[in-house]
């Protein structure tokens, strides 16, 4: 990697990098004994979180809002695209075809994964740092505590 890297997303014999500006680094990590480097991705954004639903790399690419990179060829990866929202994408959940993606203004906003369609949103009010889905159907979010309101 060049640097630091923000995060590590890993699923599919992969391990995903994130390197903010300098994009996406992707590991092929299936042997078990070494990580390969397989190539590097720069996004239109600063990746801030991604997310991984079989072949597709799912992105939270800060201002340039929400990315998708095909990852059938982990060596040439290709964006599929990338959907500007009006606040900076911070965080990213995928649930079969369906990506999320967190902003700072505290909207969720749902995706087809592989159209682009906005499906839905909600506005939760405050900053969304993380996204999560467990097992189960529902969707965990991590806002920003809001020091004038009380809960």
């Amino acid at each position: 990697t060049r640097g630091f890297s923000d995060f590590v997303t890993t699923g599919n014999d992969l391990a995903i990098l994130g390197n903010g500006p300098n994009g996406v680094d992707i590991f092929d990590i299936g042997s078990g004994v070494r990580p390969i480097k397989q190539s590097t991705f720069n996004t239109p954004g600063s990746v801030r979180k991604a997310a991984l639903s079989e072949n597709c790399l799912v992105i939270a690419d800060g201002k340039a809002g929400l990315t998708v990179l095909d990852l059938t060829s982990i060596e040439s990866p290709s964006q599929v695209w990338n959907i500007p929202q009006e606040s900076p994408a911070n965080a990213v959940a995928v649930a079969g075809k369906i990506a999320f993606v967190g902003l700072e203004n505290g909207k969720i906003k749902s995706y087809d994964l592989f159209s682009g369609q906005k499906i839905d949103e909600i506005d939760l009010g405050q900053t969304i740092e993380d996204l999560g889905m467990p097992l189960s159907t529902s969707m965990c979010a991590t806002m920003k505590p809001d020091h004038d309101r009380l809960f």
